[in-house]
């Protein structure tokens, strides 16, 4: 068990590395700002790794328009057209073939599904003999292979010379080329016959394309080629180079660093090997067992009275994970800004419970813990670092650290101090400073809300001794103490003016006045047990004793210890309290029949048969709660014949005693302080117990 702390340590630290580990992979994200062109920049950003910056896609396409704009496409005679070309000359001559055996109607419409043309009558009487139309095609075939092979342009070109392929690349002149109005004149001339010159006029327009055109793979490749000079780099950001400059207005050449950042990031996580992100997690596994356990070992020797559990080592961790997670989240937000990091949560809820001391030790690590998820980036956590400095200093000067209005108070004019502080070093602008202290006010109200929700949770689960808890157990209406009333009615009265007792000693030596009441009100709850064989709450105790040996009723009277603690685990109460319970009569003896086994000639083998199984009082409540009940007890002995000069012999008797008897010796409780505690009880003592005139009896005469 001794050891389990280290087990324990070890576990919160994989989870920490763990979670780290998905940092690195994930974190650069964090960079994704929502800046806008105009914004002042409210930080800066410097670049984690050297990247390029690619030109946008928009600028991309431009500079390709331009280039394409720029280059002369290569041209092309396609035989695929001649060939389309010689083909509908062939239907147009088979349709009208059919001219003698069909009506002229027919041979339109064959001629409009076709072609999208029909014949006038003018055209039709001249076809009509088959000599001209076999006159006419023979003319045709012979002049479209001609003029076809040579090429014949659109009239949508309007250089005066292209390059075509033939397969070379060449370039030609359009007047080495035939236009399609010059290709129609040319057959159109070339025919003899006058009529079917008309004929050629009118049906030429609808049978002749174009037949040089791009050609589409070598101006292609022309273009890529020609792509390729394209410099896509915008610019190079070297490692640590500044992207932002706080307080600098944001340009589009910056919006552009960040996106190219976020680009290259996916592409630099590719490269980067595994184990590389494996080392830098493992290097933070062992940074983080070296500070956890390093805490751990100040905590036992800082805080010894309030770090004695295991339960209380896990509490420790489980804070400190609970804050990493939560700079996990706000690094992993890009929306969410550095100060809405609720860091004073846990903090808090640390200083709460293990006393301010802890908590200025706990800030440090816990600091140093979430600082690589910040990239140690000290700018703006430093500010919440030192806001808890202040506010730990100040908890330490207050009464009660649980009166959460005038801590919330505290802690929000702490972190006004630290922004403040931090803002005039750094010289940032009045609106960064604005930024600061909303966002930290908003930070504040979470850790504040959390801080009173989940303290009251671990304090109960801790059993802790905080103000709230232990006033609740001043009440009589407590179960254990209306209990206590009704069966042990001696041992009540004796608790409370004990209660009364230490509780004046405590607030006089600066011990825990509340504490020490409780304490006594519960350091005899073992008695409910078996109340009648105490002599406070039956006065026939003597007879019962002597039914029995003097061991047995020693054994009976020191039993009520353990099953005051046996009671106290049963219903919860603070271990603070436990501990008074258990250490309120040390190793003591059980004097009284010690004395009696004595008197008796009784040999007595084993003394620890009459003493009490201690501890011996470990703090000054515990110490005070001894004193206190032996004063009480012993002058309640011999109430009817006190005076002051008997009641400070019977504290000074008591208090000798003790020292003497080494029940004081592990207390950190001081002679001055003792010479204190007797000063403030004789005064309450006296008022309960000097003796009293007394009154003659009434008579009517």
């Amino acid at each position: 068990m001794k050891q389990s702390w280290i087990f324990l340590i070890l576990i919160a630290c994989i989870l920490l590395a763990y979670l780290f580990f998905i940092y690195l992979q994930t974190g650069y994200d964090i960079l994704s700002y929502n800046f806008k062109v105009g914004q002042i920049a409210d930080r800066d950003v410097i670049a984690p790794f050297t990247f390029t910056v690619h030109k946008s896609d928009e600028v991309l396409e431009r500079e390709r328009e331009l280039i394409a704009s720029r280059i002369e496409p290569i041209y092309r005679v396609s035989d695929e057209i001649k060939y389309n070309t010689i083909q509908r000359v062939d239907t147009f001559m088979e349709i009208l073939a059919q001219i003698n055996n069909r009506n002229r109607e027919q041979v339109n419409q064959a001629l409009y599904q076709r072609f999208g043309f029909t014949l006038n009558d003018y055209v039709l009487d001249e076809l009509e003999d088959q000599n001209k139309r076999l006159q006419l095609y023979d003319h045709l075939i012979q002049s479209l292979n001609r003029i076809m092979d040579i090429g014949i342009y659109s009239e949508d070109i309007a250089q005066e010379s292209i390059q075509l392929a033939r397969p070379e690349i060449r370039r030609y002149t359009l007047d080495r080329l035939y236009g399609v109005e010059e290709s129609i004149a040319r057959i159109k001339d070339n025919m003899p016959d006058r009529g079917l010159k008309d004929v050629l006029e009118f049906i030429l327009p609808n049978l002749i394309s174009p037949n040089i055109v791009i050609d589409q793979e070598k101006t292609g490749r022309l273009l890529h080629e020609a792509y390729q000079t394209i410099n896509l780099v915008l610019t190079e950001v070297l490692e640590n180079e500044e992207i932002i400059r706080k307080n600098r207005r944001i340009t589009e050449m910056d919006l552009r660093k960040l996106e190219a950042l976020e680009e290259a990031y996916s592409e630099y996580m590719q490269e980067s090997e595994l184990s590389e992100l494996l080392i830098a997690s493992l290097a933070y596994f062992v940074f983080s067992v070296l500070l956890l356990i390093i805490g751990y070992l100040i905590f036992k020797y800082a805080i010894p009275d309030y770090f004695t559990d295991l339960k209380h080592t896990l509490i420790y961790l489980m804070l400190i994970f609970l804050n990493s997670i939560m700079a996990f989240v706000i690094v992993m937000i890009p929306s969410l800004h550095t100060l809405i990091f609720p860091y004073g949560l846990t903090v808090l809820i640390f200083s709460l419970i293990f006393t301010p001391l802890g908590g200025f030790i706990y800030n440090i690590i816990a600091y140093l813990t979430i600082l690589p998820f910040f990239n140690w980036n000290v700018m703006e956590t430093s500010i919440v670092f030192f806001t808890m400095l202040i506010i730990i200093v100040i908890m330490t000067k207050m009464k009660d650290n649980h009166d959460y209005i005038p801590l919330s108070v505290y802690f929000i004019f702490s972190f006004v101090i630290a922004t403040t502080v931090i803002n005039f070093i750094h010289t940032s602008s009045s609106g960064e400073y604005v930024l600061y202290i909303m966002f930290g006010l908003i930070s504040c109200a979470i850790s504040i809300t959390g801080m009173i929700l989940i303290s009251p949770i671990i304090e109960k689960r801790l059993n802790l001794a905080t103000k709230m808890i232990l006033l609740e157990l001043l009440d009589t209406n407590n179960p254990i103490l209306k209990r206590m009333a009704m069966e042990a009615p001696g041992t009540f009265h004796h608790s409370i003016t004990v209660g009364i007792l230490a509780e004046s000693a405590a607030e006089a030596i600066g011990a825990n006045p509340l504490l020490a009441r409780v304490g006594s009100y519960y350091h005899d709850i073992g008695k409910l047990e078996s109340p009648d064989i105490f002599i406070e709450n039956n006065s026939k105790a003597t007879e019962l004793h002597d039914k029995m040996e003097l061991y047995e009723s020693a054994a009976n009277i020191k039993n009520h210890v353990l099953e005051g603690l046996s009671f106290a685990k049963k219903f919860k109460l603070p271990q603070q309290v436990i501990d008074i319970i258990k250490q309120h009569h040390g190793d003591s003896r059980v004097q009284y029949f010690y004395n009696k086994a004595k008197e008796s000639n009784i040999p007595i083998k084993d003394e620890s048969v009459y003493r009490y199984f201690g501890p011996k009082p470990q703090s000054k409540e515990a110490a005070l709660v001894m004193i206190a009940d032996i004063v009480e007890s012993t002058a309640k002995v011999q109430m009817h014949q006190h005076t002051e000069e008997s009641l400070k012999k019977i504290i000074d008797d008591t208090i000798q005693r003790l020292i003497l008897d080494g029940q004081l010796s592990e207390a950190p409780i001081t002679l001055k302080e003792l010479e204190i505690t007797k000063s403030y009880m004789l005064p309450i003592i006296n008022g309960i117990y000097r003796k009293r005139i007394e009154y003659p009896e009434y008579s009517d005469k």
